[in-house]
């Protein structure tokens, strides 16, 4: 039973993990498309 309990912590932790990292290359994303549209409206 305990073998199985922390398999599932594993896989939920690694899930956890692979979120965070799709949501920062999100926000990086974001940010670029901002600072670009920034750029247009200075010129």
């Amino acid at each position: 039973m305990r073998l199985y309990h922390l398999i599932g912590i594993e896989q939920i932790n690694t899930a956890v993990t692979q979120l965070d990292q799709q949501t920062q290359v999100v926000s990086n994303a974001n940010e670029k498309e901002f600072i670009g549209k920034d750029e247009v409206k200075a010129k």
